[in-house]
This record gives C-alpha cells, sequence and structure tokens, in this order.
C-alpha cells in the first residue's frame, strides 16, 4: 500500500470512530429531548429554536459522514465524487452564499487516482458558482455536470447563472483567505492550472457553463 492509500486508510477510519461517536451523543440528545417536549407547549419559540437546531446538526452530520470519506479505489463513480466534493460544499456555504442542487447526465468513472483531485476542483467550481448566485440575488440554484469523451474525460458543468468573462472569473478564483472561506476555493483550482491545465467557458449559452479536461 502506498503512501497515499495508507492516508486515506487512516483518515477514513477517524472519520468513522468519529462518525459513529457523534451519532451516539446525537441520539442521546434527541431522546432527551423529546422526553422533555411531552409535556411542553409546542408553540412556544424556544422549543421550535430548540428543535429546529437539533434537525440542522443532525442533518449536517449525515451529509458530512456521506461527503467526507477518501477516495480509495481503483474506479471511482463520478456521481460519487460529486456527492462529495457538492456535499461538502453545501456545508461550507451555509449563510453567506447561496444553496446549491445537481443532477448527473451520463454516469461515468473517474480513476481513482484522479478522484481527490476532481473532487477538490468540483469543489472549487461550487463556490464559485455559489459566489455568483449570491451576487445576483439567488438563495440557491442548479449545477448540471456531464462527462462527455470517455477517452479524453471532457468534464461539463452547467448552470443556470449569468454569463461571466474569463477575467471576472479569475479574479475571484485568485482569491484566497482563510477568513472569508475561499482559500480551499483558491488552493482547488490553483492546483489544477499548476498541472497545465485549464478550463474554459462554453460559448453559445447564454448561462454560465465550462468545460474542462481531467
Amino acid at each position: 500500500m502506498n503512501n497515499e492509500l495508507d492516508r486515506g486508510e487512516a483518515f477514513n477510519e477517524t472519520l468513522r470512530v468519529l462518525s459513529h461517536d457523534y451519532s451516539g451523543h446525537m441520539h442521546l440528545i434527541r431522546f432527551c429531548i423529546d422526553e422533555l417536549m411531552q409535556d411542553q407547549d409546542q408553540d412556544n419559540p424556544f422549543v421550535k429554536k430548540l428543535n429546529q437546531g437539533l434537525e440542522r446538526f443532525e442533518n449536517d452530520l449525515n451529509l458530512l459522514k456521506q461527503s467526507t470519506p477518501y477516495f480509495l479505489d481503483e474506479e471511482i463513480p463520478l456521481s460519487k465524487i460529486v456527492a462529495r466534493a457538492f456535499g461538502q460544499a453545501r456545508i461550507y456555504l451555509k449563510k453567506h452564499f447561496a444553496d446549491l442542487t445537481w443532477t448527473i447526465e451520463n454516469d461515468s468513472t473517474v480513476k481513482g487516482s484522479q478522484a481527490n483531485d476532481l473532487c477538490e476542483l468540483l469543489f472549487s467550481f461550487a463556490h464559485l458558482f455559489s459566489t455568483l448566485a449570491k451576487k445576483e440575488g439567488r438563495e440557491t440554484f442548479h449545477i448540471t455536470l456531464e462527462i462527455k469523451d470517455e477517452l479524453r474525460k471532457l468534464i461539463f458543468i452547467k448552470s443556470e447563472l449569468n454569463k461571466y468573462l474569463r477575467q471576472e472569473l479569475d479574479s475571484i478564483l485568485n482569491l484566497g483567505d482563510e477568513n472569508e472561506k475561499s482559500l480551499r476555493r483558491y488552493i482547488g483550482i490553483h492546483n489544477f492550472l499548476a498541472k497545465g491545465k485549464d478550463y474554459e467557458i462554453l460559448d453559445g449559452d447564454n448561462n454560465l457553463s465550462v468545460r474542462f479536461e481531467l
């Protein structure tokens, strides 16, 4: 087993342990709250806030468990990579960014050696698109993702957002600030570009769509 697989196995083991412990704590808290609330006024605003907060915590924990494991298999379904990248983005971007939904056309597989880098790149684009969606006054937006040309692995990301010039996108992607929650976005795209690769904005579409090759 090589060093990357070792790190991945160690990371996944840690995640399993933490997820198991957190889930146990969550079930106990939920049981206690349900018992306490049996005699409470369900219209009490504090009771409602407590329930809403716990539900959000449960949803985030489930999303985190589904979207965090490190990819170790030789071939990874694109849908699994997208679920991890966009699932993490949904947790990451709460409150200050637009939320996203997505669909995948013609699901395919990607080599395991490329999966983790692709995940980070997709995260970067999800972050970018969410930033633009918020700028347009949107609370939510949708992404459609597709692989074309199985040999070259051309990946298309289509959105319902307005179209932007390349320099407008780069002006956002070139900013990486941990305090602004944009450092991971910056690292994901720049690690991709550092390998001599690039992305392009699709012509002929009225909405923002990009394409890149693995």
